[in-house]
């Protein structure tokens, strides 16, 4: 068997024995799908400055995010490229919603990986199985 990528360009595997090519996907579509299937049914902790955030990601590709404090927000989610994006659409009167696009640099769950941002500081971000309690998640 011989299998070729190249970036953005169509994967083919070819056979030898059955005599078919056949394409899989692009190295676009190849991230998208891994992070599909990474982000639904699971979620993501976000640890910053400010404490700690869950974020449920359903199959539907609606999100709910909340914190121990109480603080909660339903948004949708969708997958761009290499990233995970998500807008929250439960804002005040007054507010526009905003999509918020964070770049997913690993297809695992379990593994943690850092980020940093002016307003929220260092940031650790790390993907979970399934939907867990908050409180049981913080504590570990």
């Amino acid at each position: 068997m011989i299998t070729g990528l190249a970036k953005n360009k169509i994967v083919f595997i070819i056979s030898g024995l059955l005599g078919l090519v056949v394409p899989i996907v692009d190295a676009e579509q190849a991230s998208e799908i891994n992070i599909q299937e990474l982000v639904s049914g699971n979620s993501l902790v976000i640890i910053n400055r400010f404490g700690s955030t869950l974020t449920y990601f359903y199959n539907d590709g609606s999100a709910f995010q909340f914190n121990k404090q109480g603080a909660s927000s339903k948004a949708i989610w969708s997958v761009k490229n290499d990233s995970l994006c998500t807008t929250v659409t439960s804002v005040p009167k007054g507010y526009t919603a905003k999509e918020y696009c964070l770049k997913i640099p690993q297809y695992q769950l379990g593994r943690s990986w850092m980020g940093h941002d002016p307003k929220n500081g260092t940031i650790t971000y790390k993907f979970v199985e399934g939907h867990p309690d908050i409180l049981k998640l913080v504590e570990q």
